[in-house]
């Protein structure tokens, strides 16, 4: 008897560490609306598979993510290449710091190519949703939560958008598992 309670234990404990973090699970959520449910069940999985480092900064990475990879997918279905190369060359989104300089990037490389504004406003906002988290860091669980659904929005909108360009839906999911 005891050896079966230790084996739903393990499993139990497996199970929890193996889970997602609340950050992507509410941003799956929101892609549900954007995305094939097959394609969200795909990227589940292999965001479950990742394991431990989606638990370190899940929000910095998935900013990350959408600026450096999601959204150049947008402007190279557009025609955009360079401006795609030089969303790809920024520097990676760590800290609240470079979320500011990530913006002010943005919006140069918008303006340099005349890129997809409605694609580039998006995509420059995801990192100010980070600036929310650092404005709130210290207010009490309920802004705190609402700070970090921002941020789950802010990367759902821009999958989305980026989809609406024509990208295909795979390298797109694919896209925001890479570091």
């Amino acid at each position: 008897m005891s050896l079966d309670n230790d084996s739903k234990n393990s499993a139990a404990t497996d199970s929890e560490s193996r889970a997602l973090p609340l950050f992507w699970s509410l941003t799956l959520d929101e892609l549900h609306a954007e995305l094939p449910a097959e394609e969200v069940e795909l990227l589940r999985a292999s965001l479950t598979a990742v394991g431990p480092a989606l638990h370190q900064s899940p929000e910095f990475n998935a900013v990350d993510a959408v600026v450096r990879q999601v959204t150049p997918l947008g402007l190279l279905a557009q025609g955009f290449a360079p401006a795609a190369e030089e969303l790809r060359a920024l520097g990676r989104v760590s800290s609240f710091e470079s979320a500011r300089a990530t913006m002010i990037a943005i919006e140069r490389v918008a303006r340099r190519y005349n890129a997809p504004s409605v694609l580039m406003r998006a995509a420059g906002g995801a990192p100010s949703t980070l600036l929310l988290q650092e404005r709130h860091a210290n207010a009490d669980e309920e802004k705190r939560a609402w700070a970090r659904m921002q941020v789950c929005v802010a990367v759902a909108r821009v999958v989305g958008l980026v989809l609406r360009t024509g990208a295909a839906c795979h390298p797109v999911a694919q896209a925001l598992l890479t570091p």
